[in-house]
């Protein structure tokens, strides 16, 4: 359940960069279906789990009951995130900056053309994180998969999540809970002043 908590605010995180990427994901996939563009992106993610495995010697495991994970989001974002997919590599050995640079290189050429990167860290401990995206073909959803190699000395985790975002009702949930918090704000603020 620990692990669960931090995705929940690791994908919180992520909800808030999406209303910078809206325009980057508007640009629709040509030439192919949903249903194609679903498969495909289905296929790049596993294949990308299936490639990290075998050159880096580890296995990564789905989180179990993940169909809790995206009711839960699903519904608190009102379809603004759903499809989620989470594949975790635990006791990750460190790597050499020659391993810790083809990990960013894997993720590119395995994602290929397809995909948009919009964010790449590299932190001073070790850790990485990748975001890339996808425009829908309907012009509607878009997918994003995020690749983040935690980088702590003792036990270091890959994590990866595959999603599937609506942009349009992600905003419009963000801009909900926003004047949610503002109400709660101005509620304490003039209660305070009493």
């Amino acid at each position: 359940m620990r692990k669960l908590a931090e995705y929940s605010d690791g994908i919180l995180m992520i909800l808030a960069g999406v209303t910078f990427a809206v325009v980057l994901m508007l640009v629709p996939n040509a030439g192919a279906s949903a249903h194609d563009s679903d498969a495909l992106a289905r296929r790049d993610f596993d294949g990308l789990v299936r490639s990290i495995a075998d050159r880096y010697q580890i296995h990564g495991r789905s989180v179990p009951m993940m169909w809790v994970a995206n009711l839960f989001a699903r519904s608190v974002t009102k379809g603004g995130v759903q499809g989620m997919k989470v594949v975790e590599f635990e006791d990750v050995p460190k790597w050499g900056e020659s391993d810790r640079a083809g990990l960013g290189d894997l993720v590119k050429e395995r994602l290929s053309r397809r995909w948009s990167p919009m964010v790449r860290q590299h932190e001073a401990d070790g850790g990485d994180s990748f975001i890339y995206i996808q425009g829908a073909v309907d012009g509607k959803h878009t997918r994003m998969i995020v690749v983040d190699l935690d980088g702590g000395e003792a036990s270091r985790e890959l994590d990866m999540v595959s999603m599937t975002l609506n942009p349009e009702q992600l905003a419009k949930w963000m801009k909900e809970e926003d004047a949610k918090d503002e109400k709660k704000r101005s509620a304490v603020g003039s209660s305070g002043s009493e």
